[in-house]
């Protein structure tokens, strides 16, 4: 609670008073002063109490919008405040949208009866509006209390991707695709197109033909990786994460081509190293939608700097080899990592879900551009599950990340 200079010079004129009535030990000046004092305490009270009765009889109602809400649409919220008859008081009404939304905020200044706005939605899935915020104020007090009761909030509402938006794939990956369409390429059976050969691919699956006319390996993609339903995996980014908005609102969109294309999706929910939840075949987009609008209080790192098997295996060979600065000790550790048969549950986890022969392939959203160990645990189970990887990230942190496995493919969002 604040006070007002009417407030201010009330107070001074009873201090003042104080002070000559102490001085000449006048009685009626002493009474003056007390009873400046006991206007300033009813006032209080008085404010207070109408505050109180204006805020609990406060409701509010929202229409957000004609039809399917999606990111990035600009939506038209009308408000509608029904509150009580409280004389002498000055009320300000602020509404609050989620913390997603972008808007102007002297739009969401309100009349004391309600008003409308423009608000847009950035990120898909399960949102709601914070309250109202409540300025009172009379000639002598104001405060500001923000109703966030179940009047003011409303419904949660669901904010679907945008159906139009298509991520950008790495550039040199789309080779294979076009000498399979061209005329008189023979086809063969079950093979839907190549890619570069990667670190960990099956040796039996590279095309000789295309590896000698382009000078390096490709391999041969067969339909089940492309033509079945992937394995989606969201690593949810932190508030803060720069990228993070991207990745969900990326995630999102496939999420919803999925259901569109397959009649289901199956969605694996991460943070960090911790597996938030898993759904098999889950045909409700609300629900899906709802997942990525979870945050995690606080960051969950159980790894620390795992790199995959095949870059330890690599550097062990060069110490062998001698072409790196000879260590006993490390040599000792990179081949007690590699022989190393018990796996975290992290690991066990993430094989459970790549159990289905189904999902061909992995995609990965995630905004991780320092600690990626858990990236790499997951790239290590797909190899071994002979898994088509795929990792999307923001194009802000796509070249930062220098301890990535380097089985999977990295596409910018």
């Amino acid at each position: 609670m604040q006070t007002t200079p009417w407030t201010g010079g009330c107070a001074i004129v009873a201090i003042a008073l104080g002070v000559i009535a102490l001085y000449l030990d006048s009685l009626a000046v002493a009474a003056v002063a007390m009873g400046l004092a006991a206007l300033l305490c009813g006032q209080a009270a008085l404010f207070l109490y109408r505050t109180a009765r204006y805020v609990d009889g406060l409701e509010v109602e929202r229409t957000i919008g004609k039809g399917v809400r999606c990111v990035g649409m600009p939506m038209e919220v009308n408000l509608t405040a029904t509150m009580p008859a409280v004389p002498g008081l000055q009320v300000r009404l602020t509404d609050l949208p989620p913390r997603s939304a972008v808007y102007d905020p002297g739009d969401t200044v309100l009349p004391p009866s309600g008003g409308r706005y423009r608000v847009r939605f950035i990120t898909p899935g399960e949102v709601s509006f914070r309250g109202v915020l409540v300025e009172t104020g009379d000639r002598f007090f104001s405060t500001t209390i923000v109703c966030a009761s179940s009047g003011c909030m409303g419904e949660r509402i669901t904010v679907y991707p945008a159906a139009n938006r298509i991520s950008e794939s790495s550039t040199g990956t789309d080779v294979g695709t076009v000498e399979l369409d061209r005329a008189g390429f023979p086809r063969g059976e079950g093979i839907s197109g190549f890619r570069p050969f990667r670190r960990g691919d099956d040796a039996s699956m590279v095309d000789w033909k295309l590896t000698a006319k382009y000078g390096r390996p490709f391999v041969r993609e067969t339909t089940t990786e492309i033509g079945s339903a992937p394995l989606v995996v969201i690593d949810l980014p932190d508030s803060e994460t720069p990228g993070g908005a991207a990745v969900i609102s990326a995630a999102g969109e496939m999420i919803e081509r999925e259901i569109r294309e397959h009649g289901h999706c199956t969605l694996l929910v991460i943070a960090g190293g911790e597996v938030v939840d898993f759904r098999y075949h889950e045909h409700d987009l609300g629900v899906l939608l709802g997942l990525l609008s979870l945050r995690i209080p606080e960051p969950v790192h159980p790894l620390y700097r795992v790199m995959d098997p095949l870059v330890l295996l690599e550097r062990l060979q060069l110490i062998e080899r001698g072409l790196l600065i000879p260590s006993q000790r490390l040599a000792t550790v990179l081949r007690a990592t590699l022989r190393r048969s018990t796996r975290t549950p992290f690991e066990q986890e993430i094989d459970h879900a790549m159990r289905k022969e189904e999902h061909r392939e992995v995609v990965i959203y995630t905004a991780s551009s320092d600690e990626v160990s858990h990236l790499n645990l997951i790239a290590a189970v797909a190899r071994r599950r002979r898994r088509h990887l795929v990792i999307r990230l923001p194009r802000a942190v796509r070249n930062s990340i220098s301890t990535l496995s380097p089985y999977p493919r990295v596409e910018a969002i």
